[in-house]
């Protein structure tokens, strides 16, 4: 019976002989290469999904309200609108446009969703539980660039308005 590298026989002889295999591993030092490599490319992966995800921050949009005049009055849902303009002052159409409202001396907020209506007019309901300046955050992004601006409006019980 001959023997093959990394192989011999074992056993008693005759039938009972089992041929066992050695296994050859790499040199630890060509392992620890390996796994350097592997960590190397996740890191790099990484770096790019995280660079493809990345939005960001324009200063040169514009976001106002649609009718600055409008009456707010305290305990009504009201539809509020907003424009929303590009750097050039098109409107976009595209935007995920959410609105962060603060409700004045408390530190009660809540975030409502805007929905596109017609060339860069954004639209939602919002209840007035109180009179007082209020303090809106518009967050507007679309799928490179995010923009924040805030906006105060002044709700009196009569339904005076002060918008700035």
């Amino acid at each position: 019976m001959s023997k093959e590298i990394g192989q011999r026989w074992r056993g008693e002889g005759g039938a009972n002989m089992q041929l066992e295999t050695k296994k050859k591993r790499l040199p630890v030092h060509i392992q620890i290469l390996i796994l350097l490599v592997f960590v190397l490319i996740s890191i790099v992966f990484n770096y790019l999904l995280t660079d493809f995800q990345k939005k960001y921050e324009v200063e040169n949009w514009n976001v106002e309200l649609a009718d600055p005049a409008m009456s707010f009055q305290k305990g009504r849902t009201e539809d509020i609108q907003i424009f929303v303009l590009n750097e050039k002052q098109e409107p976009l159409t595209k935007a995920n446009v959410r609105l962060e409202i603060n409700e004045p001396y408390t530190d009660k907020s809540v975030s409502v969703v805007m929905h596109h209506l017609e060339d860069g007019l954004y639209e939602s309901e919002v209840h007035f539980s109180e009179p007082g300046y209020w303090s809106i955050l518009v967050n507007v992004e679309n799928e490179q660039y995010y923009y924040q601006k805030n906006l105060y409006v002044e709700v009196n019980s009569i339904g005076f308005v002060q918008n700035y």
